[in-house]
Parts: structure tokens; C-alpha cells; sequence
């Protein structure tokens, strides 16, 4: 049994392709049994061959609307529809020249002008005049029109094709599309994760890292609220929530341009290493980037800062991620942070230089982007993250 069932689920670009394929199949049949003799060879079966198919080519434009995400027209001019098809689709690759539409040959500006007014008040008196042999008016259409088997069934399988072609392309580019698009969202996010952690080392920076206050005897005892508002962007106050923003920052960043190739899959793991060994594979003219990486995921070229707190914990890079989450490993024996902490003025190179790195960062990650935007005027508008 054939049923309904079988298109539940089925996306609205994908039900105007699938009965776009079925109506030119039907069509060469009809076509192929119509030389073979055993279609009745008159004009009202060859009409409905040639229905087929404006159907057919109808559904297919719709097809390729939809899948580009645009508002499919509910009408049934195929000039009309082609030329939105045009428009979301200008590439050469995806020229498409479908059969009904019709061309005025030796015609002034004017008179083509004109012509083109007549058609357009009826915008589907070609569907209706290959689905009946008269008018809304009851008056039989004008102008003789022919039928030939053999050259309509060539030319309908080219056209089947063609269309064939074309959606295995668009299928490609929106696959691509996708990709890219959740390529951005990694991007975002880690944009969001990086200023973060940039603008809080400008902050530390610029205010020297203090961690102690001195004040005459006549001033006054220091408050909590006082030492606690003068130091609150001092590295013993930030420096842990900073470093777990920077290294999230940097693993959504390096997935994101991972994940921009179709072919490509991640586990959901954070082995920061492995992933940037991949991205410089992937990348390896990025420069700016992959030092980046290196400096601050990579122990052999990471700041001094960071290798006291691994050796501190017999920590690998790849746990670190633990380490800036918990304090306690198992809930027994505790963190030690201290080599993160009270560094004073002689800490401050450290965040002078993650605000500079950062920003140098964001710029050859927005330029890479870019470059890897899909050719198309149904993507998103790019990676939009400020310079």
C-alpha cells in the first residue's frame, strides 16, 4: 500500500521537490508510452504531458525558494518565480532556463513593455490554458500548438536532469549554509567569552594590580568595603574566573573553525590540545592565530604565570579546565592557587599583554571568518564580532 504517511516530517522545500520529481516522471511516461503506441496520441493526453511538466518546473522553483529560506509565492507564474529564483541564486552555476516562459523576439521597448503588462494581468493563464481547452470567458485559446512526442521526452528528461543537478548544488551550498551559521554561533559565543576577559585585563592593568593599601594613622582604619573597592579587579579577586573565560573563549573559537567544514565532527570533550593541533592543520598559514593558541594553551610557550600553577597541581593543560572550576579535585585535598595570585605591579605585564594578544586575536579571527563566508546572498550577514 502507498500512502500519505510516507511524506510526514517532510520539510516544505522538500514536498515541492519530491512532487516536482513525480510529475516529470510522470510526464515521460506518458510521453514514451504515447510513442510506443499505448497512450492514445491526441492533443487533450498531450496536454496533460505538457501540464506535468509546467507543474513540475512550478514546484521546482518553489523548491528552491523555500530551501533558501525565502516566502514561497502561492501563485503559478513561472516567469515570476524564475526571476526570484535568479535573485537568490545569481551564480552562473545555477543558471536555470525552464520551459515556459516565453520570449519576445523582434520586439520594440515598448511593444515588449506592453506585452509583458498583458501577461502579467494574468499571471496564470498558462497553467489554465494546459488544463483546459477553453478560457474563464468559455472561448478556445488562440494560436495553433503542436506536440511532438519524441522531441518532449528528450527535452523533459534534459530538463529532469538539470533540475536534478541543481538541487544536488543547492542541497550542497544550504549543507554548507548551516555549517557556517553554526560555525558563527561558536564564533559569538566566543567573542563574548574573549572580550570578557580582555576588558578585565585592561582593567587590572591600568589600575597597577594592587592587592595592598597603605594609609597614615591619622586616615583611619582601611575598611573592608574600601580594600575591597580598591582592589576588586587585582588578580587574587579575578584571575580565576578570567582564566576559565579565556581558555572557554579560545576552545568555542578553534570548535567554531572546525566545525565551518562540513566533513568535519567533534566529540564533546575539552581537550583544548587536540583541538588545536587540529585547527593548525586545518589553518596553517594563521599566523597570528595559531600563536595565539600556542601561548596560552601550549605549556612549552605559555607564560610563566600559568606553568607555576600547573606544576603547582601536577596539572597537563588538559585539566586545567577542572582546576579553574573547583578548588577541590575530589573534594579532599584542595587547589593551590597562590602562584596566580598577589603578583602585584610585577603581574601586570601578564594582562598588558592578554588585552594586546586579544585584540590582535578578534581581528584575524573576524578576517578568517570572513573568508570562509559561504558565496551567497541567503547567508547570514557574517561574522559580525567588533574589531
Amino acid at each position: 500500500m502507498i500512502g500519505n504517511w510516507e511524506l510526514d516530517g517532510l520539510e516544505e522545500a522538500d514536498l515541492h521537490y519530491s512532487l516536482s520529481v513525480a510529475n516529470a516522471d510522470a510526464a515521460c511516461q506518458l510521453s514514451q508510452d504515447m510513442i510506443d503506441g499505448t497512450y492514445e496520441s491526441s492533443f487533450s493526453h498531450a496536454k496533460v504531458a505538457l501540464s506535468l511538466v509546467h507543474h513540475s518546473v512550478e514546484l521546482f522553483l518553489k523548491y528552491a525558494l523555500a530551501r533558501a529560506g525565502q516566502t514561497v509565492p502561492r501563485h503559478h507564474y513561472v516567469r515570476e518565480l524564475h526571476q526570484k529564483y535568479r535573485t537568490t541564486y545569481p551564480e552562473k552555476e545555477f543558471k536555470f532556463d525552464p520551459p515556459f516562459i516565453v520570449s519576445f523576439i523582434g520586439m520594440f521597448s515598448g511593444q515588449m513593455s506592453e506585452a509583458l503588462r498583458e501577461e502579467q494581468s494574468d499571471r496564470n493563464q498558462t497553467d489554465q490554458m494546459l488544463r483546459y481547452h477553453t478560457d474563464r470567458k468559455g472561448s478556445p485559446w488562440r494560436d495553433p500548438h503542436g506536440f511532438l512526442p519524441g522531441q518532449f521526452l528528450s527535452d523533459t528528461r534534459n530538463l529532469l536532469d538539470r533540475m536534478k543537478q541543481l538541487r544536488n548544488m543547492i542541497e550542497s551550498r544550504m549543507v554548507n549554509l548551516e555549517r557556517y551559521n553554526i560555525a558563527l554561533s561558536f564564533w559569538t559565543a566566543a567573542f563574548q567569552y574573549l572580550i570578557l576577559a580582555q576588558n578585565v585585563s585592561q582593567e587590572t592593568a591600568s589600575q597597577g594590580n594592587v592587592w595592598v593599601m597603605v594609609r597614615d594613622f591619622e586616615g583611619g582604619r582601611i575598611t573592608r568595603e574600601e580594600y575591597s573597592e580598591r582592589t576588586r579587579w587585582s588578580d587574587h579577586t579575578i584571575i580565576i574566573p578570567l582564566l576559565f573565560n579565556l581558555l572557554h573563549g579560545i576552545e568555542l573559537l578553534i570548535k567554531g573553525f572546525i566545525l565551518v567544514d562540513p566533513v568535519e565532527t567533534i566529540e564533546k570533550q575539552h581537550n583544548i590540545c587536540e583541538f588545536r593541533e587540529r585547527f593548525k592543520q586545518k589553518y596553517p598559514d594563521q599566523a597570528t592565530l595559531n600563536g595565539f593558541l600556542e601561548k596560552y594553551t601550549s605549556e612549552e610557550h605559555m607564560p610563566e604565570l600559568l606553568r607555576r600553577f600547573l606544576a603547582d597541581n601536577g596539572l597537563q593543560i588538559e585539566k586545567i579546565y577542572q582546576a579553574l572550576r573547583y578548588p577541590s579535585p575530589d573534594f579532599t585535598t584542595l587547589r593551590a592557587y597562590s602562584s596566580l595570585k598577589y603578583q602585584g605591579r610585577e603581574g601586570t605585564p601578564f594582562f598588558t599583554d592578554l588585552h594586546g594578544d586579544i585584540q590582535s586575536v578578534r581581528a584575524a579571527a573576524v578576517n578568517l571568518g570572513r573568508s570562509l563566508e559561504p558565496q551567497t546572498k541567503t547567508a547570514n550577514q557574517g561574522v559580525q564580532a567588533t574589531q
